[in-house]
């Protein structure tokens, strides 16, 4: 694949951490909770302002208050996820890594792509571990009405993105590129292409293939930590685990 075509693809998977978000819920009745819990890295200003409105405005309509609730769980697994020990090590052991591989253009907020790298390396271990989770997300979606998600954006008032953001969203449930996670080359770009929001780089072929093989080094080495960490965060989040 060449890096333009796969520079197009990663437009629709932009976000971090969705399966992960995901999987906590995936056994709610509701698609709408379940797009809830993904709805804040699906577009890209969810800003404080739009959480503030989101919080400020309790729908009444059963479908857009499973979409709402579905919100709140979302910032409630990043609170637990972000303040874990466990995750904490993990970014810092991966920063360690990275820096340990010496590209130069990666040096500038390395906790960053640190966090980024594990973030996503999460989403690909439970596709490794349950390959039809992803397919099922994807399938949940589609099972999402356009006309209620527009409702939902008036609701707490950017009615304004709603055609772009019905457009980006079926082309993402529909393509399902989240699924290819585990090629590394695909892991690398994704975790590029998040990268240069905050710091816009060229990396040659030579470092993706380093990068590539650190990754397969990272995932060998801290399986077993990946896991504890999924499953700790389980235990907190998951609905009726015991």
């Amino acid at each position: 694949m060449t890096h333009r075509s796969l520079a197009k693809l990663l437009l629709l998977i932009l976000s971090m951490h969705l399966l992960s978000h995901y999987y906590f819920d995936r056994n709610h009745a509701s698609p709408y909770f379940k797009l809830g819990v993904l709805f804040p890295d699906l577009i890209p200003d969810f800003n404080r302002k739009i959480r503030r409105a989101v919080f400020a405005q309790v729908p009444v309509q059963d479908n857009l208050y499973n979409l709402y609730c579905g919100i709140r769980k979302h910032y409630q697994a990043d609170a637990l996820f972000h303040n874990s020990e466990l995750f904490r090590e993990l970014c810092a052991t991966i920063k360690t890594q990275l820096l340990m591989v010496d590209i130069s253009c990666l040096r500038k907020r390395a906790y960053f792509l640190a966090h980024i790298f594990l973030e996503l390396l999460l989403d690909r271990r439970l596709i490794k571990l349950y390959p039809a989770l992803p397919v099922s997300m994807y399938d949940d979606l589609q099972a999402v009405r356009g006309e209620e998600v527009a409702a939902y954006l008036c609701v707490i008032g950017r009615q304004e993105i709603s055609t772009d953001f019905l457009h980006n969203f079926n082309r993402f449930s529909t393509a399902r590129h989240l699924i290819r996670l585990p090629d590394n080359e695909f892991f690398i770009a994704a975790l590029l292409r998040i990268y240069s929001r905050v710091n816009p780089v060229e990396v040659n072929w030579i470092e993706r293939d380093l990068l590539m093989a650190l990754t397969e080094n990272v995932e060998g080495l801290y399986t077993g930590q990946l896991d504890a960490c999924l499953e700790q965060m389980r235990k907190r989040l998951e609905p009726g685990y015991s």
